[in-house]
Parts: structure tokens; C-alpha cells; sequence
């Protein structure tokens, strides 16, 4: 599981710190792109079977700070090929 990455779990903390910050842009687009490309970053050091954890735990961030996954995301990670 996760708890034995502790790489991933520095990542999640460095993802918490970060909110505010990223929070502070100038709009939504770029608040998306810049934690998208940090949460598809720790995606990316997981194996795949791992990955559904990744994006629960990133969803839990995002709800903790009062903040919802865009729909077009939480879609995509719904109609993924070979999943049933």
C-alpha cells in the first residue's frame, strides 16, 4: 500500500503546502494546471495498481480544503480502458 512509499507520502504533504499558494493565482485554469501536473507527478511513481489509491488520496486533499475535483477529471479516471 501507499503507507510503504514514504516518497509518496513526502509528495502528499508537499501537495498540502502547496494548495495555498496555488490558490493564490490568478484563476482556476492555472490553479488546475500547476496541481494537476504535481498530482499526475505522483501518479506517475506508483504502479498502475497503486493508482486508484494515488487519486482517492489527491480527492481527499482537495475535499479537505473545501475545494472539488474538476468533473472532466473525475470522469476520466471513471471511463479508463479496461476498466469495468
Amino acid at each position: 500500500m501507499l503507507e510503504n512509499h514514504p516518497d509518496i507520502q513526502q509528495d502528499f504533504v508537499d501537495l498540502i503546502k502547496a494548495l495555498p499558494r496555488l490558490q493564490q493565482g490568478d484563476g482556476s485554469t492555472e490553479f488546475w494546471m500547476e496541481f494537476l501536473e504535481l498530482a499526475e507527478a505522483i501518479k506517475r511513481q506508483v504502479p498502475v495498481e497503486n493508482q486508484d489509491l494515488v487519486t482517492t488520496r489527491i480527492h481527499q486533499i482537495l475535499s479537505s480544503c473545501g475545494i472539488s475535483p474538476p468533473s472532466w477529471w473525475t470522469l476520466a479516471s471513471l471511463s479508463r480502458p479496461g476498466r469495468v
